[in-house]
C-alpha cells in the first residue's frame, strides 16, 4: 500500500505542472492511473480529456481501453466506433474494436472489422492473431490454428500466438502434454 501511495504522489506531482484544463494533463494522469490498475479513476481522467478535446481519436481510444479493461464492453465498442469516425485509416483502432466485438459475442461484426483492418495493413500479424482469437471464440479451432500459424509466419516474435496455437492444437488433440 505504501508503494501505491508513493506512486500516486509522484503521478500527481508529475502532471502538476500542466494546466488543469488540459486534455493532455488528463490523458497523462489517466495513463498513469491505468498503469497502477485504477481503471475507474483512469476512465474518469480520460472522460475529462475527451470532453476537452472531443475530436481526438487517440483520447477516445484511451477511454475505450480503460472501459474495456474494466469490463464495460459496450461503451468501449461505441468509443472505438467514434474513434473510427474521426480517423478511419488507423488499423489499430479496427483491431481493438474487433477484440471488443469478439468478447461481446458479435462475431459477424468482429470479422468485418478485422477484414477492414487487414485491408489497411494486410501484413499485420497482430490482426491475423486476433482473427485466430475470433475463430477460437466461435469454436472454429481449425481456422483459429490456421490464423495463429499465419500470424507466426508473419512475425515469429509474436509470442502470444505460440501459446494460443498450442492451446488450440491441444484442444484439437494434435498436441500431447509432455514428451515421453
Amino acid at each position: 500500500m505504501r508503494k501505491a501511495r508513493y506512486s500516486r504522489r509522484l503521478i500527481v506531482s508529475g502532471v502538476a505542472g500542466l494546466r488543469r484544463d488540459s486534455a493532455q494533463a488528463d490523458r497523462h494522469l489517466g495513463e498513469a492511473q491505468e498503469r497502477l490498475g485504477d481503471l475507474q479513476v483512469a476512465a474518469n481522467s480520460y472522460q475529462r480529456a475527451v470532453a476537452l478535446q472531443p475530436d481526438s481519436p487517440e483520447l477516445h481510444c484511451h477511454l475505450a481501453r480503460a472501459l474495456y479493461q474494466g469490463g464495460a464492453l459496450q461503451p468501449a465498442a461505441e468509443l472505438y466506433q467514434r474513434a473510427l469516425v474521426l480517423d478511419p485509416k488507423r488499423y489499430e483502432i479496427y483491431d481493438d474494436l474487433g477484440l471488443v466485438l469478439t468478447n461481446l459475442g458479435n462475431f459477424g461484426a468482429a470479422l468485418e472489422v478485422f477484414r477492414r483492418s487487414l485491408r489497411l495493413n494486410p501484413r499485420s500479424a497482430k490482426t491475423i492473431a486476433s482473427l485466430g482469437y475470433l475463430f477460437e471464440s466461435k469454436g472454429d479451432l481449425i481456422s483459429a490454428a490456421d490464423a495463429y500459424r499465419d500470424a507466426i509466419k508473419l512475425d515469429p516474435t509474436l509470442h502470444a500466438a505460440y501459446g494460443d496455437l498450442g492451446f488450440v492444437l491441444y484442444s484439437l488433440g494434435e498436441l500431447a502434454v509432455g514428451a515421453h
